[in-house]
């Protein structure tokens, strides 16, 4: 049963299936006031609805979104919920390191490692960084190669310990990590680009 707390919970069908949405216009009042919103605020507000549980996110905040104002004298801190994060290796490996870290210490307790989740969706892109050293020889590739996983090495033997241990680095509830081989870079970021999103509803305990 899913909960309307607030009243603007709205629905539709799609090929036969029940979607529940929150809606942007009924929280703002009306279509012309929404529309007054810079996008940004926009996702915000969205993002906030979607996790409303009156703790966490509560009234103010999603009141403070949708009356905001560009020349507010002040403002007050907001709940940041973005639908997906993304993460280049470099910075996803050291939140995996404190994933497995957390796991570990929860298992060794008598806990269970899937209890700790990211509470926002999570793309690690297992990056690589290119460096040329020697050029112009027959060997210069093999010889980059060797230097390349020797400068990197640490960070793959993680990377390569966390495909062997999924229950503490990767293997999480609800599809919160996922890894991906490519490159983080403009074009390849497009294939990550979402423009619906559709999953569980958050409601108040």
């Amino acid at each position: 049963m899913v909960e309307d707390t607030l009243g603007i919970l709205k629905t539709f069908v799609y090929q036969s299936k029940v979607y529940h949405y929150y809606s942007l216009d009924a929280v703002a009042g009306d279509h012309l006031k929404l529309r007054r919103l810079p996008m940004s605020i926009r996702i915000l507000l969205e993002g906030v609805l979607r996790h409303y549980d009156g703790k966490r996110v509560n009234r103010q905040d999603v009141k403070n979104l949708a009356e905001w104002k560009p020349n507010a004298a002040s403002r007050d801190s907001t709940p940041f919920y973005p639908a997906r994060v993304i993460m280049q290796d470099f910075t996803g490996v050291p939140v995996m390191n404190d994933l497995a870290g957390m796991r570990a210490a929860l298992v060794r307790n008598g806990g269970k490692p899937e209890d700790i989740n990211p509470v926002i969706p999570v793309d690690v892109v297992i990056d690589h960084s290119v460096q040329v050293d020697y050029y112009g020889t027959n060997d210069s590739f093999r010889q980059n190669a060797e230097v390349e996983f020797t400068r990197n090495r640490e960070r793959y033997e993680f990377l390569h310990w966390c495909h062997l241990q999924p229950e503490l680095c990767t293997r999480l509830t609800w599809n919160t990590w996922r890894r991906s081989p490519r490159f983080a870079r403009q074009p390849e970021r497009q294939l990550y680009f979402q423009t619906r999103w559709s999953g569980r509803i958050l409601t108040p305990p």
